[in-house]
């Protein structure tokens, strides 16, 4: 297992605001490629997952070459479809990158790993996750990392 973090983007077709949102197409191509291509440009030293709650959104990023990782569709919040993915994945920590942010940067997803890597925060994350800036750690580990 990479001592890296991982980047795992949390994707779900429920949207309250723009059902499918995801799936919609700019310029010929669904949202939530356009954001892993994205991803992959500018980061492709980070493991990249995608937490999804649907067969058209699996399909989608399976046939593009793209992890991935089927979670349950009732999750309350994107935080806790990372933590389901993440008990999969055993990534020792977790950049959060959201499903319809194609214009993120790598200097953005570096800084936060810098970040993660300067409070000595590279220990196993659990299934229960807390959110800071777009990182998520386990609460186990947040503990072990004030003693």
């Amino acid at each position: 297992m990479s001592k890296m973090p991982s980047i795992i983007v949390p994707a779900r077709l429920a949207s309250t605001r723009f059902p499918s949102k995801l799936l919609h197409e700019v310029r010929g191509k669904p949202i939530i490629l356009w954001t892993a291509e994205r991803i992959r440009t500018v980061a492709p030293e980070f493991p990249l997952y995608f937490a999804v709650d649907d067969d058209a959104l699996e399909r989608c990023l399976s046939e593009a070459g793209f992890t991935a990782i089927r979670t349950r569709a009732e999750h309350p919040s994107g935080t806790d479809r990372l933590a389901e993915a993440n008990a999969t994945i055993g990534a020792p920590a977790v950049i959060n990158v959201q499903g319809d942010e194609p214009l993120v940067t790598g200097e953005q997803i570096r800084a936060l790993a810098a970040g993660i890597e300067r409070r000595g925060r590279y220990r196993h994350a659990g299934r229960s996750f807390r959110t800071t800036a777009g990182l998520c750690q386990s609460k186990s580990s947040q503990s072990r990392a004030r003693s």
